[in-house]
């Protein structure tokens, strides 16, 4: 079991569970999404204390604020990229078109576009706003398991099964 978010020494963790699987910090660090099995949540980052949960149907895999810091979006073991409202914990759409469990999520630093990393070895890149995909890039041998922006949005780093390779694209969407 794992006890997180524990306030001062003695007092009671604010979010316990026995598998956590997704962690993420909103871009003005006072929030803290924590996920696992059918659910997620938020919570202050100071206080521990819980803001709201997110319930769905299986793993929230991996997940990312956006820079603004007024979406989530989670990586989710049916194969499906979700964003969330973070003030409301709405739903907002979710992205398929993953063929395997989706294994982490990364807004680009404008928040134009999300990129998803999959379980099959494919990164979907889509549009925020409407949803529709922009491009696929393939050709990792194995899953990818992670991936980031660099702060310029013009590099997409992956690391994944390729013999625990970490290789770069290089991406600029728009151009």
């Amino acid at each position: 079991m794992l006890d997180l978010l524990a306030v001062p020494t003695g007092s009671e963790p604010a979010y316990t569970a026995t598998s956590l699987e997704s962690i993420a910090i909103s871009p003005d660090a006072t929030t803290i999404f924590l996920g696992g099995s059918n659910e997620g949540g938020l919570y202050s980052r100071t206080s521990g204390k819980p803001l709201l949960r997110i319930r769905r149907d299986g793993i929230f895999i991996g997940a990312s604020f956006s820079p603004d810091g007024k979406r989530l979006a989670t990586a989710m073991s049916d194969n499906e990229v979700c964003l969330w409202g973070r003030n409301t914990g709405e739903q907002l759409r979710c992205l398929d078109g993953h063929k395997n469990l989706v294994t982490d999520v990364a807004f680009s630093p404008d928040g134009s576009t999300i990129a998803s990393a999959g379980y099959e070895g494919e990164i979907l890149i889509s549009e925020v706003e409407s949803g529709k995909p922009v491009t696929t890039l393939s050709g990792h041998q194995g899953g990818v398991y992670g991936l980031d922006y660099s702060p310029d949005g013009k590099h997409l780093l992956r690391w994944g099964r390729q013999h625990g390779a970490l290789l770069e694209y290089r991406w600029r969407y728009g151009c």
